[in-house]
């Protein structure tokens, strides 16, 4: 099972293709950024390739086997979702919540054991959410419920992790320490495929990036491939610079230029 091929594959709601014929594949430890401007469907299409909804067309293949052939529980040893958010009516503790990503592969009557638990404190700490264990969910900030609902999808131990904007809601130190851990996690062999507003998080991971433009999947390469002044400006409809600093890429608006003209920094 090192890699899942999406095939021709049609996404939307009712009879109404939000998006088509997209064919990519992801292979075991890339990190594949999907970019794109708002209500491109870049999270439908990571919802279909999931199984979340049902597709319009096409298929979805893991290792070769179709994704429809699998049982929930064979599913969710391989593909881990994380939604933008997440209600729960329930006074769950973080721990708790946490655990529930281990569930998904057992019985229905199964309870978490000891070493569920172990596993489970384990990634709390990788996540900086150990101090935190006992805290209410409910409780929590939108951004530290994004950290446990990350927190979760770790703890699936999945082959394949899809996210859909992973960092938004968080500070920047957050951030830093999410795309940290997702770098670490395709350097163990997992596959990583994310939706973000964040072109220059696909250039620090130095990702593989998909561009979805009018309902199609217009570019897919190296993030400093892709991601070119001219290319940003077309898809966001607004001036963006890719500056080069050192070995480094990032993207600057160009207000932010004339901002700093204006005030002589």
């Amino acid at each position: 099972m090192s890699q899942i091929d999406i095939i021709k594959l049609d996404a939307g709601y009712g009879k109404k293709k939000i998006v088509q014929d997209i064919s990519f594949s992801l292979k075991k430890g890339e990190i594949l950024t999907l970019l794109g401007a708002n209500g491109q469907g870049k999270t439908t299409l990571l919802k279909t390739i999931c199984g979340l909804q049902d597709s319009l067309g096409g298929e979805v293949e893991i290792g070769g086997k179709n994704r429809k052939d699998f049982s929930l529980s064979d599913l969710a040893r391989q593909i881990a979702f994380v939604p933008q958010s997440h209600r729960s009516g329930l006074p769950f503790t973080v721990r708790e919540m946490v655990v529930l990503g281990r569930m998904g592969n057992k019985n229905l009557f199964s309870r978490p054991g000891k070493s569920d638990y172990a596993h489970t404190d384990k990634v709390l700490e990788m996540l900086g959410l150990d101090s935190r264990a006992d805290k209410n969910y409910l409780e929590m900030s939108g951004g530290e419920q994004r950290m446990v609902l990350i927190a979760r999808a770790l703890n699936q131990e999945a082959r394949f992790i899809f996210l859909d904007e992973p960092v938004s809601h968080l500070d920047l130190g957050n951030q830093i320490k999410v795309l940290s851990v997702l770098n670490s996690l395709s350097e163990q062999g997992i596959a990583i495929m994310m939706t973000s507003h964040f072109p220059e998080h696909s250039l620090w991971l130095r990702a593989k990036t998909a561009i979805i433009q009018g309902g199609r999947l217009t570019d897919l390469d190296r993030a400093d491939k892709v991601l070119t002044s001219e290319k940003l400006t077309e898809i966001y409809g607004t001036p963006i610079s890719v500056i080069t600093h050192g070995d480094s890429k990032y993207c600057e608006p160009h207000f932010v230029k004339d901002i700093m003209k204006e005030r002589k920094i």
